[in-house]
């Protein structure tokens, strides 16, 4: 279970990751855009 875990949390990291890359490019845009 430990292992499923750590597993888990390295996989949520990613996703928080290109989460992350994907919101920092549109707030760029809107940010660009606001400017």
């Amino acid at each position: 279970m430990e292992e499923f875990t750590m597993l888990s949390v390295m996989e949520m990291k990613e996703l928080i990751a290109l989460i992350q890359k994907t919101w920092n490019k549109r707030v760029g845009i809107a940010s660009c855009g606001d400017i």
